[in-house]
């Protein structure tokens, strides 16, 4: 693979992009992401791709879901019905959807996201309601 090459779907190790701290505040694989940010960073790695960055409150879900919907609204997004390798999972825990992550192609599929508690995990779709999650949605980058 060349120095500018995006990997392909079996070329990337995904156990790396597990155990990464949570943080409201730094993004970057050492001190941490927030939800968003890990979504932009897997992104940009396994893709190429430059996603928008979100710049609001973390611990305000109302922000996050606003600006995330007002993201995921915007051209360089499309809904998808079903998950496909690298497309955005939103996700709520109650009424509005305030969190994000990335279908990735491990055991049959499963969402990297991260949480103030656990910071960033691989789940299997039908594990992510022992956490409270619930998907809303899923969106193809096409920016």
């Amino acid at each position: 693979m060349t120095a500018n090459a995006v990997p392909s779907i079996d070329d990337i190790d995904y156990r790396r992009w597990q155990r990464i701290p949570y943080s409201d505040i730094t993004q970057d694989m050492h001190t941490g992401f927030n939800c968003w940010g890990l979504m932009r960073a897997f992104l940009q790695e396994a893709l190429g791709k430059d996603v928008a960055a979100i710049d609001v409150d973390f611990t305000n879900k109302q922000q996050v879901a606003a600006e995330a919907d007002r993201q995921l609204g915007r051209g360089c997004w499309q809904a998808i019905d079903h998950p496909e390798p690298f497309c955005a999972v939103q996700m709520t825990h109650a009424t509005i959807a305030h969190h994000v992550g990335v279908w990735v192609p491990v055991n049959g599929g499963a969402v990297l996201h991260t949480t103030r508690t656990a910071g960033s995990l691989i789940q299997k779709r039908s594990l992510l309601p022992l956490m409270g999650f619930r998907i809303t949605g899923f969106y193809r980058f096409t920016g």
